[in-house]
């Protein structure tokens, strides 16, 4: 069996996206999940591990921001209330580098983990110097969030910059539709300004290219909330003081006004919906604004890790948006601002480790090009689906209907995820008539099928999506007509997957596919040179190390099926929710005189 794909959201770009999820604290350790996707939202690699607890680098993360960063005078933009200074202000930097080069040094022997260098393994061997990955790490852990993630070898190597989610999320918010000037619409609020200069940041905002910016200085809280909620934006921009209060944020706008985050939630919540995709609070201690701001669903947020220097905010700011308008992927102009930032490190230590980004799971950044042509399109009613069935014909000839069809099967896919089955199947046929020659979007619809046991709905769904160009719909094609003991139509299946397999994934589930019909039809000594010629290719492929197993046993080797089923029950992603693995992991423990629960 192949491993099942659902595609995620490329916002219709050739980007592939990796998903690493940790479950766990640094203290008691983390289960660990990898998801790799690629351009054509195909789910290619999913693979399962652990980090091993490390509560000596929790303890060096507090030390360091708590007391070597925050010991050092000159990162300060907010006036301390209370700070006593022992050092010299030198020896005050020298400390603050040091338990840098400590905090880096833990991080990567955490990540050297041999439970974890699998993940590596996978996520190296996936890439290649075309490709372009957005990197997504999905955690509750706050602590893993104030770690340097962009200095592990992996994101260096790939020239990307690491995002955070929560594990938990909502699908993205439906959004209705927006301006259509053809200019990227900025509020840009510019806050309490005592001690630092936010008129660098008002010039660099002011001469964007294709920017209608609207300025908000040191405005009442009123005014905020009402130019928020009266018209649409696609970036929200703050610049001033901020601080983490307790268990949220606060924001100081003008010289006797400050608010907390939570007061502009309902606000920003509206936004989103009539489109807003980036917020950038460019100001002190972020990470307690993202807990009060993270169920907005805005799909892009930046904010600063801790007390921010005005100079390294105003640098930053300035890098990211040269890139980022002039026409670079949002991920990798927030690498570049920051690679740009490593050169003020000596004289501002971590000044490179400040910003942060959060972003929606089910949404991929927007360009700039994007941002200035969008076209946004509301899904709140299902309703909806006969009156554009209506409506077809003249949506097919309009040229829109690619793009609704994305938005549907991106909107299936949070309904999926989040248990909304029958909605689910409706966007996914949705999608495939609106662009029947898109493969994936019938693999999707087969996947869901499979999932709730309408064996013939996902058969002809994945038939269908192998013809339009997704050949893993001929394995998945294959291993249902096994399952239903039509062995001439999983051959005729395979042969036609062997082909022209796009990914090796996928030749593997189709040699494995065809080791397993041989099986069935008794040629084992055939049998066993197939799965080992697909096991050569991924060693952890773990349906073929159960058919060889089986195998290996009708040829009567039962030692080295012992030694096979020993290897499957190790294999990182050997799960009982597919199927055919649960009865292969009971195999494998009676085999082994296991007792089971």
């Amino acid at each position: 069996m192949s491993a099942k794909k659902m595609g995620a959201s490329s916002h219709l770009t050739a980007r592939k996206r990796a998903v690493l999820e940790l479950d766990g604290t640094l203290e008691l350790g983390h289960r660990v999940k990898l998801e790799i996707r690629n351009a054509d939202d195909v789910r290619t690699i999913e693979v399962k591990a652990n980090l091993p607890p490390n509560p000596d680098l929790a303890s060096t993360l507090h030390r360091h921001w708590q007391e070597s960063y925050r010991g050092v005078e000159s990162v300060y933009r907010l006036t301390p209330k209370q700070i006593v200074l022992g050092l010299h202000p030198e020896q005050r930097l020298e400390q603050c580098h040091q338990s840098a080069q400590q905090l880096r040094e833990q991080l990567q022997q955490w990540l050297d983990s041999d439970s974890f260098r699998e993940i590596d393994r996978r996520l190296h061997r996936a890439a290649s110097q075309n490709d372009e990955i957005d990197f997504l790490i999905r955690t509750n852990d706050p602590q893993l969030q104030k770690l340097p993630w962009h200095l592990w070898n992996y994101i260096q190597d790939q020239s990307t910059d690491a995002a955070f989610s929560s594990i938990e999320s909502e699908p993205p918010l439906d959004v209705t539709a927006s301006h259509h000037n053809s200019k990227v619409r900025i509020l840009a609020i510019l806050g309490h300004s005592a001690g630092i200069d936010v008129e660098v940041d008002r010039q660099l905002l002011e001469h964007l290219p294709n920017a209608e910016v609207e300025f908000l200085v040191e405005a009442k809280p009123e005014e905020i909330g009402d130019r928020i909620w009266e018209q649409a934006w696609d970036i929200v921009f703050f610049a001033g003081h901020s601080e983490t209060e307790g268990d949220g944020g606060r924001i100081y706008i003008n010289p006797t006004d400050s608010i907390t985050v939570d007061r502009l939630w309902h606000g920003l919540r509206k936004a989103v919906e009539r489109g807003l995709k980036i917020a950038i609070f460019n100001s002190c201690d972020g990470l307690g604004l993202v807990q009060q701001l993270d169920d907005t669903q805005i799909p892009c947020l930046v904010v600063m890790r801790e007390l921010v220097p005005d100079r390294i905010a105003q640098a930053f700011l300035k890098y990211f948006l040269q890139s980022f308008s002039g026409g670079e992927s949002f991920s990798r102009s927030i690498r570049e601002a920051r690679a740009r930032l490593e050169i003020l490190d000596e004289k501002f230590p971590c000044a490179s480790w400040l910003p942060a980004v959060f972003q929606h799971p089910g949404i991929v950044p927007p360009t700039w090009e994007e941002l200035r042509g969008v076209r946004k399109i509301r899904w709140r009613s299902i309703v909806g689906f006969a009156a554009v069935g209506l409506a077809g014909s003249l949506i097919l000839f309009s040229g829109i209907a690619p793009h609704l069809a994305a938005r549907a099967n991106r909107s299936a896919i949070g309904y999926h995820q989040n248990g909304q089955l029958l909605t689910a199947h409706l966007l996914y046929r949705l999608a495939g008539w609106l662009n029947p020659q898109k493969g994936i979007y019938h693999y999707n619809l087969g996947y869901l099928c499979d999932e709730t046991g309408d064996v013939e709905c996902a058969l002809s769904a994945h038939r269908t999506a192998a013809l339009r160009g997704a050949p893993e719909g001929y394995a998945e094609a294959a291993r249902l007509s096994i399952v239903r003991g039509d062995l001439h139509g999983a051959l005729n299946s395979v042969s036609r997957c062997l082909d022209d397999p796009k990914y090796p994934g996928v030749r593997v589930s189709c040699l494995k596919n065809l080791g397993w019909i041989r099986y069935e039809q008794g040629y084992y000594a055939e049998a066993e040179r197939i799965f080992r010629e697909a096991l050569s290719i991924e060693p952890d492929s773990p349906h073929a190390s159960c058919l060889l197993a089986h195998t290996l046993e009708a040829l009567d080797r039962p030692q080295e099926a012992r030694t096979v089923w020993t290897q499957f029950l190790e294999l990182h992603h050997t799960t009982p929710k597919v199927p055919e693995l649960g009865t292969c992991i009971l195999d494998a423990h009676s085999r082994l005189g296991h007792t089971t629960r």
